[in-house]
C-alpha cells in the first residue's frame, strides 16, 4: 500500500542521511519500528514483540511501560 511505500521511503532516506558505508541491521530495525509506531500503535506492538523477541508477559509489560 501507499503507507508502506512511504514508510520504506522514509527509512531509506534516514539511512542515506546517516552517510555510513555500512549500516547494522539493528539500526534499520529500530528505524522501521519507530516509523511503524508513528503509523499504527497496534502494528507497532505486534512488530516490536517479534523484533524484541518477547518470551514472557513481563517482557511485553516492560516494553509498553518503558521500564527495564
Amino acid at each position: 500500500t501507499k503507507d508502506i511505500e512511504d514508510l520504506v521511503d522514509r527509512v531509506e532516506q534516514h539511512l542515506q542521511e546517516l552517510g555510513e558505508k555500512e549500516i547494522h541491521a539493528v539500526k534499520v530495525g529500530e528505524k522501521v519500528i519507530q516509523e511503524i509506531y508513528n503509523m499504527d500503535d497496534v502494528a507497532y506492538v505486534r512488530v516490536a514483540s517479534v523484533y524484541k523477541d518477547f518470551k514472557e508477559a513481563k517482557d511485553f509489560e516492560q516494553f509498553t511501560t518503558g521500564s527495564t
